[in-house]
């Protein structure tokens, strides 16, 4: 299994969903598409409510030093990332067929 650290050029694609269930949803179908736990990463604005949401979706939490510019996020919304790696339209598919704000895609290398 690849480590987050061993994708190079890494391809991320974000969105967010405005309520923690239809995000529950759009992680349970990436993973239902072959993206495992290590390649979502997710954000809440109340630490609480993430280490909670990420016990039940077994999804990573964004390290702050991953993304600086974290969005100031609503109470119920949620950030989703996924390392897309060379999949980055299937994972943006998913994303927008679930209504996610989508903020497109980033590579790094």
């Amino acid at each position: 299994m690849n480590s987050r650290d061993d994708i190079s050029p890494e391809t991320r694609v974000t969105g967010v969903r405005h309520d923690r269930e239809t995000a529950k949803e759009v992680i349970g179908e990436l993973k239902e598409a072959g993206f495992g736990e290590h390649c979502i990463l997710v954000a809440l604005r109340e630490e609480s409510a993430q280490k909670s949401f990420v016990t039940e979706t077994h999804a990573q939490v964004i390290p702050t030093e991953d993304i600086p510019n974290l969005p100031e996020l609503d109470s119920n919304q949620v950030l989703i990332v996924v390392d897309a790696e060379d999949r980055s339209n299937e994972a943006l598919n998913i994303l927008n067929r679930n209504h996610a704000v989508t903020g497109g895609v980033r590579i790094s290398h």
